[in-house]
C-alpha cells in the first residue's frame, strides 16, 4: 500500500535527519534537546528536523539548501511560483511527491528570484495545518531574503499552534536555516524571547556566533542573553540561555557559564559543560570542566568530557579522566564518548591508551563498549 507522508518528512530526507535544535523541552527531554541545541551554529545543520528523538550525534548529517549555497536571486528552471503554492497546498499535509531534493532546491531559489511569492506562501500556510506551516517556514528561512523574514515572522505571529510550546518551538526555530537575520527578525526573536519562547533564545545565541564569524560587534546581544540568564526562574530557561551563550562563541560568556557549572540541577550543570565548549580555549575552562568529568551526574560526565574532547584533550585532561576510570567513576555515557572519539581519531586512541585501558578494565561497563575500546587500541597500535 502506498503510504501517504507529510511534503516536510520528504523535506527531512534531502535536508538533514535530526537536525540544530531540539525543543529545550522539560527535564526528562533535558539531554536530547541540549545536544541538538549545541549543533545549531552550523547553518548545514538548521531546522528542517522533527521533534526530537535522541542525540543529533546519530544522526545523519546532509547539507540542506541554505541561503549561503545558492545564487542570489537566480531563476529557479522548471518551478513556477503558482506551481510552488500549488505543491504546498498539495502536499503540504500529506502526500508523496517525486523528486522531492530537487524539488526543496528549486522552490527556494523561486522564493529568491520572487519575493513579493514569500508572503503568498506565508498567506497559504496559515490556511492549513502545522506540517504545511513548518515546510513553509523552512523554505522562508532558506530563502533568506528580507522579503522572506518579513513572511515567516508575520506567519509565526499569526499562527493558531502558538498555544502549543513544543509546535511553535519547533516553527520559531526554522530561523536558524537563515544565515544573517533583518534587525526586524532579531526584535520579533526578542519579543519572543522575553514571553518565554525558548527556541528563539537558541536562535538569538547562534545569530550572535554567526555576527561574531562575520567581523561584527555581538557584545549587545550577549550581554542582553547574560541579562535574561540571571532573570531565568526555572532550569529549563537556565538551559536554554546557557546553550544560546554557548553558541554565542563570546568568552564574554565564560564567568557566566563558569558559574553554572556547580549548579544545584544537574540538567543546568550539563547544558554549561557543554556550552563551554564552543568558548576559545582558557585555563579556566579546563580546570572546570574536569571537575565537571568526576560530577555524581553520568550525563554531566559526559557533557564534560565532550566538550574537552572538542577542545583537544590535553595529557592533564586524559590523566585526570583516567584517574577517574580507574575508579569505575566514569560511567557508561563518558566511556561512550571516549570509545568513540578512539574508533574515530587513530591518534586521540595512541595517547589514550591508558584511558582506554582502564575502561577496558571496568567490568561495570558493557562487554561490547570494552571490546570496541581494545580494538581501537589494536588498530591505533597497527597504523602506529
Amino acid at each position: 500500500m502506498n503510504r501517504r507522508r507529510p511534503l516536510l518528512a520528504l523535506a527531512l530526507l534531502a535536508g538533514l535527519g535530526l537536525g540544530a535544535f531540539a525543543l529545550l523541552s522539560p527535564e526528562s527531554a533535558a539531554e536530547p534537546a541540549e545536544r541538538a541545541a549545541e549543533a545549531s551554529s552550523s547553518p548545514a545543520r538548521a531546522a528542517t528536523a522533527p521533534l526530537p528523538r535522541g542525540s543529533v550525534a546519530d544522526a545523519p548529517s546532509v547539507s540542506a539548501p541554505t541561503s549561503a549555497s545558492l545564487p542570489s536571486f537566480e531563476p529557479a528552471p522548471g518551478l513556477t511560483g503558482e506551481q510552488l503554492l500549488a505543491d504546498v497546498a498539495a502536499f503540504g499535509e500529506a502526500g508523496r511527491m517525486a523528486d522531492h531534493g530537487a524539488w526543496l532546491w528549486e522552490a527556494v531559489r523561486r522564493l529568491r528570484a520572487e519575493p513579493a511569492l514569500c508572503a503568498e506562501l506565508a498567506e497559504l500556510a496559515l490556511e492549513e495545518g502545522a506540517t504545511t506551516q513548518l515546510l513553509a517556514l523552512d523554505l522562508l528561512g532558506n530563502a533568506a531574503s528580507p522579503e522572506a523574514q518579513e513572511a515567516a515572522v508575520s506567519l509565526l505571529e499569526r499562527t493558531t499552534h502558538r498555544r502549543d510550546a513544543r509546535v511553535y518551538g519547533r516553527m520559531v526555530q526554522s530561523l536558524l536555516l537563515t544565515p544573517a537575520l533583518e534587525a526586524e527578525t532579531e526584535a520579533f526573536l526578542w519579543r519572543e524571547a522575553e514571553g518565554g519562547a525558548l527556541a528563539a533564545v537558541n536562535v538569538l545565541g547562534t545569530e550572535a556566533g554567526r555576527a561574531r564569524e562575520r567581523g561584527e560587534d555581538s557584545s549587545a546581544t550577549v550581554a542582553r542573553l547574560r541579562r535574561g540568564l540571571d532573570a531565568s526562574a526555572d532550569a529549563p530557561a537556565r538551559r536554554a540561555h546557557l546553550v544560546a551563550l554557548g553558541n554565542s562563541g563570546d568568552p564574554a560568556a565564560r564567568e557566566a557559564l563558569l558559574a553554572h557549572a556547580d549548579a544545584e540541577s544537574p540538567s543546568v550543570r550539563r547544558a554549561a559543560a557543554r556550552a563551554l565548549r564552543h568558548l576559545p580555549e582558557d585555563p579556566a575552562t579546563r580546570a572546570a570542566l574536569r571537575e565537571l568529568a568526576a560530577d555524581t551526574d553520568p550525563h554531566v560526565r559526559r557533557g564534560a568530557v565532550e566538550a574537552l574532547l572538542a577542545q583537544g584533550m590535553t595529557a592533564d585532561d586524559r590523566a585526570a579522566v583516567t584517574a577517574l576510570a580507574r575508579r569505575g567513576r566514569l560511567g557508561l555515557p563518558a566511556s561512550g564518548e571516549l570509545v568513540r572519539q578512539a574508533s574515530a581519531d587513530r591518534a586521540f586512541a595512541r595517547d589514550a591508551g591508558p584511558l582506554l585501558d582502564a575502561i577496558v578494565a571496568d567490568g561495570t561497563l558493557p562487554r561490547a563498549l570494552r571490546r570496541r575500546a581494545r580494538r581501537a587500541q589494536r588498530w591505533a597500535a597497527f597504523d602506529g
